[in-house]
């Protein structure tokens, strides 16, 4: 392996790490909830750089297979459950908590809501919001 790559997988780790760091213990009352940002901060910062189709594939079991033989004894379906999303606006844009997405129409009404206040006091941007699709 090379030094930049050496130095990028540094980044990476970083970058999971940082991101966990935005949560606190409304947001992980559990071990499942813990396992969950962490699947959520890998899949952002690792998966979400990469483009074929079979590296995502390959991506996905490969953190489905780690999760299941290092947390056996934790519920595969609640572990695992969709959406796999935290965001600093899950739960209102006024209250900036790094919290997860239960639901992505809930989501969705609360970006289309917080774009009409911004076009109704600044030039108006004509966004589209594109439909997410679960992952694991």
């Amino acid at each position: 392996m090379t030094e930049q790559m050496n130095v990028l997988l540094v980044k990476w780790m970083c970058l999971c790490r940082q991101g966990m760091l935005f949560a606190n213990a409304d947001c992980c009352k559990t071990p499942t909830d813990v396992i969950r940002l962490y699947m959520h901060e890998a899949y952002r910062v690792y998966r979400d750089k990469l483009v074929d189709d079979s590296d995502l594939e390959m991506f996905d079991k490969l953190v489905k297979e780690a999760v299941k033989k290092t947390f056996d004894d934790l519920n595969e379906t609640d572990v695992f459950q969709q959406p796999l999303m935290y965001c600093h606006f899950a739960i209102g844009i006024g209250d900036p908590k790094y919290m997860p997405v239960t639901v992505y129409a809930d989501l969705n009404k609360l970006l289309v809501d917080a774009l009409d206040n911004h076009n109704e006091i600044n030039m108006a941007m004509n966004l589209v919001l594109f439909e997410v699709h679960g992952v694991v």
